[in-house]
């Protein structure tokens, strides 16, 4: 989750602050550098253009539809499904002549690349693009005026789709009342659908007899027919030899075999050792090659041995030897082994021998002895005053893209997101900067950017992550 300060940026703070990269004046991390002076910004993002007053202006702000920009009037790169048009000395982005045109970046007459996804899809023919005007073709021939295949369950007949007379048929290429090929799980067999001569058998496309898939419980052996797994095989070779065993058997020359020791999920080659546990009811912990009962008190499940707790029933606190003592504190972090809280859980303070929730708006991470004073604080704050307030020192404050700090304030990593609308940042000097791309998951540098968010790809052509045309595609195509 986003951090109060860094939601707080990108819905914009208040202008005339220094200028620092992601920050003010370009405060929704539009400025990638600074100038020497710290108050005007010198180099924008892609997806923004530089102003006179030294602040970065978003292209789509003033231009719909402009991904890329020099200024408030030239244009040079437009989203899918929109090009380049020139207007006297602008150049802006219009929809694409063609309506079934995604990509006609360079110029909004001549297509680049249709849409693929309709039924039928566009083929591009001399920079326009064109169907083969049936409903039922799932890919059009060179040249986009005729079908070369149609849609599951309709054949290709006479340059035409045609529906399967038999349900069975995926296709029935050539003459519609014969199948060309089967639903799956079926074998063709003259024209007709039969089901797999074998019953463990899933598909059999080529002969009912020739298996190709079997269910789980059996194997497909060498002759193209399902057998049954040999005892305690969970996963079969061709040829008859186990791979992976089945709970309570450990693989021994090729052949899965019953567990010597009690209690194995799984053994050695020997059988004789566990190499992990069953669960009958009772937790079970792995000592050396054993499987023995959880004994400690209270415990959910053993940690490191069978005396130790990794986490305890509900109503007890596991102390740091690993044993579960009743909670008598609400609220209470790290209680003592008499009972009495040592430490609070964060915003709440031991105050009397209880935890109390602190003053919400003193911020503060602990109040032990007053809930109206702040004892301590976050590394993102200061103690002032009794409340804690929120450093200008700190990374935190200073790098609203920082993601965590060290113990002494300094930046350590930054924010990487993988969602569109919400930027991602690189380390450069100590310092988090934006990646130029705004759709930019990953980068390493502000303007290479390695890895794209979610619903956008890499664009060859300009060297950018860029939307899905399928997420911007228009209300009217289909």
């Amino acid at each position: 989750m986003l951090r109060p300060l860094l939601f707080a940026a990108l819905l914009g703070l208040a202008a005339g602050d220094l200028c620092r990269r992601g920050s003010p004046p370009a405060a929704d991390f539009k400025c990638i550098e600074c100038d020497s002076a710290g108050t005007r910004c010198t180099e924008c993002n892609y997806a923004s253009y530089l102003a006179e007053n030294g602040t970065c202006i978003s292209c789509e702000a003033v231009m719909p539809h402009c991904l890329e920009c020099s200024d408030a009037d030239m244009c040079t790169l437009c989203a899918s499904w929109y090009g380049l048009k020139a207007e006297g000395e602008n150049v802006t982005c219009a929809r694409c002549a063609d309506k079934l045109c995604e990509d006609c970046r360079e110029d909004w007459q001549e297509c680049l690349k249709c849409w693929q996804m309709g039924s039928p899809p566009a083929s591009l023919v001399n920079g326009k693009c064109v169907t083969c005007g049936d409903s039922n073709c799932a890919s059009c021939a060179d040249g986009g005026t005729a079908c070369k295949e149609c849609n599951s369950g309709y054949g290709l007949v006479g340059g035409r789709c045609l529906k399967c007379s038999n349900s069975e048929c995926s296709k029935c290429d050539g003459d519609e009342k014969r199948c060309s090929e089967c639903e799956y799980g079926l074998a063709l067999v003259d024209g007709g659908c039969v089901k797999c001569a074998q019953k463990a058998c899933t598909n059999c496309p080529k002969s009912p007899a020739e298996c190709e898939w079997c269910t789980y419980e059996f194997y497909l052996a060498a002759n193209k027919t399902c057998l049954p797994h040999p005892q305690g095989c969970s996963s079969t070779e061709p040829n008859g030899t186990c791979t992976s065993c089945s709970s309570g058997y450990g693989l021994s020359g090729g052949a899965c075999k019953r567990c010597t020791a009690a209690n194995c999920d799984a053994c050695n080659d020997a059988l004789d050792k566990c190499t992990s546990c069953t669960v009958r009811g009772i937790d079970l912990v792995l000592v050396n090659g054993t499987c023995v009962p959880c004994t400690a008190v209270h415990c959910l499940f053993c940690g490191e041995g069978p005396t130790v707790c990794g986490a305890c029933v509900d109503g007890y606190y596991l102390t740091p030897n690993g044993t579960c003592i009743k909670a008598t504190i609400e609220g209470c972090e790290q209680p003592a082994a008499d009972g009495t809280c040592q430490s609070c859980q964060s915003q709440r303070g031991l105050v009397d021998g209880k935890c109390v929730q602190c003053k919400a708006e003193l911020n503060c991470y602990h109040c032990d002895g007053n809930p109206a004073v702040c004892s301590r604080c976050d590394t993102s704050s200061k103690l002032e005053n009794g409340a804690c307030k929120l450093s200008t020192g700190s990374s935190y404050a200073a790098d609203p893209g920082c993601a965590s700090v060290s113990a002494d304030g300094k930046c350590i990593s930054c924010y990487s997101n993988s969602m569109p609308s919400t930027p991602s940042f690189t380390m450069i000097d100590g310092v988090c900067t934006p990646c130029a791309d705004p759709l930019c998951a990953n980068c390493d540098t502000p303007r290479n950017c390695t890895d794209c968010q979610r619903y956008t790809g890499f664009d060859e052509l300009s060297g950018r992550c860029r939307m899905a045309a399928s997420v911007q595609r228009p209300e009217d195509i289909p």
